[in-house]
């Protein structure tokens, strides 16, 4: 009797600790907030900003809500296309990816005509340019864009942005997937060692520069990025006009003492019109707060202004289809970044 009185009483501890110490993880959760940001590469420029940015937003959360916190945390994933199907479905609250593939998505164009457009999505705000960047090893023979018929090129994973990209380009050029030895997939991670290893002739991606990915190639096995040519580019931009052209600048790498000229795109900040408008607006206005710490993270990001996040120097947001979220538009408003209403 002793011992089913014991094990009654013990029962009732344990319940009552197990309760209260619900009652104060609840209370807690109830003082937190989360937001979980999709990025890229851990190599990339994606994965470095998401990381500045959760810190810049974590600490005006902590300023603006005295005993609250917020937790912000990032996902390195394979990048835009990702990160996009990734806040459609609900997974992510915010994600990096280029503008054309946030206008396929929002359209149900390109990548995205299989699917319904994703017309919940909506613009944070725009980052960096991205430069469509094809690398080499010096010693391959591989001098421009028409050089890579013939040879070993990763195009890069299914459903990404690069890959559309480079199919479009091949398209233009009047090529097959016969006229390449090979055509190969690998991820951003494991193209620089393939290249290295001799597997493949040419790694492809879009990216910001300086770059890891092309500073770890050149110091790994001396490889250079090619140019296009200047007469593809303008005939290749007439059919598909959410490109820009852009250059590389020269010396950024020993091995590219001159500009490089190719075909850029600018990288965003996206989210759905799920995500709080007070959210949304704390994201904007800590990275704007930040501004100097945000170039620091990247050289990709070393001249980025007030004026570039809401599209004003190469890209205006009246005339991009994705609509600014409300919580971003209420920010540049209030910074006299966009007319009155």
């Amino acid at each position: 009797m002793l011992r089913v009185i014991m094990v009654g009483f013990i029962s009732l501890c344990c319940f009552s600790s197990m309760f209260f110490s619900n009652l104060a993880l609840a209370k807690e959760a109830n003082n937190r907030e989360f937001v979980l940001i999709g990025t890229g590469s851990m190599m990339g420029v994606y994965y470095s900003i998401g990381g500045g940015v959760c810190k810049f937003v974590v600490a005006h959360y902590g300023m603006e809500n005295p005993g609250k916190k917020l937790i912000c945390s990032t996902s390195s994933t394979s990048g835009s296309v990702y990160n996009l199907n990734s806040i459609r479905r609900g997974a992510m609250d915010v994600g990096a990816a280029q503008s054309y593939l946030g206008y396929y998505a929002y359209t149900g164009k390109g990548l995205y005509r299989s699917t319904p457009p994703m017309k919940n999505l909506r613009l944070l705000a725009f980052l960096h340019r991205e430069y469509l960047t094809l690398i080499v090893r010096s010693d391959s023979g591989i001098k421009t864009l028409s050089d890579i018929k013939g040879k070993r090129v990763n195009i890069g994973a299914a459903g990404t942005g690069v890959r559309s990209a480079l199919l479009s380009i091949i398209k233009a050029k009047g090529w097959t997937s016969d006229d390449f030895l090979v055509t190969t997939d690998f991820a951003p991670s494991e193209q620089v060692q393939a290249l290295c290893d001799g597997k493949i002739d040419v790694v492809s991606d879009f990216i910001g520069h300086p770059n890891a990915l092309m500073q770890v190639a050149e110091a790994t096995c001396n490889a250079t990025i090619i140019p296009f040519e200047r007469d593809f580019i303008e005939e290749f931009l007439k059919k598909h006009p959410y490109y820009h052209q852009g250059v590389i600048p020269g010396k950024i790498y020993a091995s590219v003492p001159g500009d490089i000229l190719t075909i850029t795109d600018r990288a965003c900040m996206y989210a759905t019109d799920a995500l709080p408008e007070s959210m949304a607006y704390l994201v904007v206005r800590s990275m704007a707060s930040n501004l100097e710490k945000l170039r620091e993270i990247s050289g990709a990001l070393r001249e980025l202004t007030l004026l570039d996040m809401v599209g004003g120097r190469s890209m205006n947001t009246a005339d991009f289809p994705v609509p600014l979220h409300k919580g971003a538009e209420k920010f540049y408003r209030e910074e006299g970044m966009l007319a009155a209403e």
